[in-house]
């Protein structure tokens, strides 16, 4: 049974926005994985796009100690 669903836009971007967070905490889980900054950081910049920037900047701000630490904690390990 196929059911038809009509979303604004503004409901499309939400879905898109809730879909990009799950895809941008599930991405921190894995820093170990190749290019795993290159995808934190896509992630960033889909969510600052959808989002806006006041938003954005409020729903990121938790994740930034962890991402700024984790980073520092590579390359003094050479990674």
């Amino acid at each position: 049974m196929q059911v038809l669903i009509e979303l604004t836009d503004d409901q499309v971007d939400e879905v898109l926005v809730e879909g990009l967070k799950d895809g941008f905490k599930t991405n921190l889980e894995f820093p170990e994985e190749p290019n795993y900054y290159e995808i934190n950081q896509a992630f960033r910049t889909l969510l600052a796009y959808y989002m806006g920037d006041k938003e954005f900047n409020k729903y990121i701000k938790p994740f930034n100690k962890l991402y700024n630490t984790k980073r520092l904690v590579e390359a003094n390990n050479g990674l």
